[in-house]
């Protein structure tokens, strides 16, 4: 006897249903992959899971804490100060550190755009993908994933939307 699927009993359906988004360049080669509007708990965990561990955002926050408590400024106001290209004059005692920090973190986005296009192939294609077989990706198509990846973090639905109406447009005009 065959067991049929069973889901969960919505009362309501979601409004939206997922779409197939084209990802990569002629270059890099492109895939489709599901957008759904939002991440799955399994996704943002193997993300989390993945940069928890990372020391390069605590050495950002200890080195703004530093410079607040030596110059008497808010650390909000000093890591925003930290971020510009020109930084204020107060913060010249501590720029070759400042640089290194900055680079440290253009490092760990590189290697959270990879765990997070990891993360999205991992649980909307191929379960037995490997973050090794992502670092030989080309990257556009880790910079399209990493995209769709903080589309989906924040919640957006704007592609599903304008799915949505474009099929209604469609069929307002066969009528």
């Amino acid at each position: 006897m065959a067991r049929k699927k069973k889901g969960l009993p919505f009362v309501v359906q979601p409004r939206l249903a997922p779409i197939k988004e084209v990802i990569g360049t002629e270059e890099s080669g492109q895939i489709e992959i599901e957008r759904k509007g939002y991440l799955t708990v399994a996704e943002k965990a193997i993300s989390q899971n993945a940069v928890s561990g990372d020391e390069s955002v605590k050495a950002v926050y200890a080195m703004a804490g530093t410079i607040a408590r030596d110059t008497g400024k808010q650390v909000s106001e000093v890591m925003s100060d930290m971020m510009q290209e020109v930084r204020p004059e107060y913060m010249q005692p501590w720029d070759e550190d400042i640089l290194a920090l900055i680079m440290d973190m253009m490092v760990y986005q590189e290697r959270v755009n990879l765990i997070n296009a990891t993360a999205l192939i991992i649980c909307r294609v191929d379960p037995e993908w490997t973050v090794k077989q992502s670092m030989e990706l080309h990257p556009d198509l880790v910079t399209g994933l990493a995209l769709l990846f903080r589309d989906e973090d924040n919640r957006s639905t704007e592609a599903l939307q304008a799915a949505v109406d474009n099929t209604e447009g469609r069929a307002e005009g066969k009528q």
